[in-house]
């Protein structure tokens, strides 16, 4: 804490706490009241310092509504959604970290009961991997299903990133529909994973 005292009549104290805010006492010589003044007060460098952009989980809860896809909000800084993609029901979840200014999604679909070796999921798991420039995939043996991830960090304000973020969620849906079918046939034990690999490449193409 620092006082400082202006010399200007009425005797003024300037009080700076380390919070930073600002407590102004003004006495009145020859009375015996003194008012004070409370500002809320916060150097404009440092407010600009600390400024985050609004939530951006209310804009991701809007456009999932919009769609007429299924939400559910448990806390501001948590979001559960589900969409049909091509060959199953994806579930998001999104998860805000205003500390961070980052957000953090993962697009999750289901696999059958596995008929494969682990070790055989998680090689899949690793060839699409390589193949990616946005996001990564990671598996579940326990509860059979594979996972579409990414961070996002976010340092502008909201309305200006509002595409950003719908092209992010079209991405999830693109990828999950584009390697489900590589994830599928491990998970079958239908194919080897460089097997499967070439399949899923393959049709993907062939739709093109």
């Amino acid at each position: 804490m620092h006082t400082i005292m202006m010399t200007n009549s009425p005797i003024s104290y300037l009080i700076l706490f380390p919070n930073n805010r600002v407590l102004v006492i003004y006495f009145n010589i020859g009375t015996n009241r003194s008012d004070y003044l409370m500002a809320n007060q916060t150097h404009k460098a440092q407010i600009q310092k600390n400024d985050s952009p609004l939530n951006p989980l209310n804009f991701i809860e809007d456009f999932f509504n919009s769609q007429g896809w299924f939400t559910e909000r448990h806390a501001d800084d948590e979001l559960l959604a589900e969409a049909n993609g091509r060959w199953d029901l994806y579930r998001f979840g999104f998860l805000w970290r205003d500390d961070l200014s980052a957000l953090s999604y993962s697009c999750i679909a289901q696999l059958p009961n596995l008929r494969c070796h682990p070790s055989e999921l998680f090689e899949i798991t690793a060839k699409i991997n390589e193949r990616l420039w946005i996001g990564h995939f990671d598996v579940s043996v326990e509860e059979p299903s594979f996972a579409y991830r990414y961070t996002l960090p976010i340092r502008q304000q909201m309305n200006t990133i509002h595409d950003q973020i719908e092209d992010l969620i079209e991405t999830a849906f693109i990828e999950c529909d584009r390697f489900f079918p590589a994830f599928n046939f491990v998970a079958l034990g239908e194919k080897s994973p460089t097997e499967a690999l070439i399949a899923s490449v393959t049709e993907t193409a062939g739709e093109a």
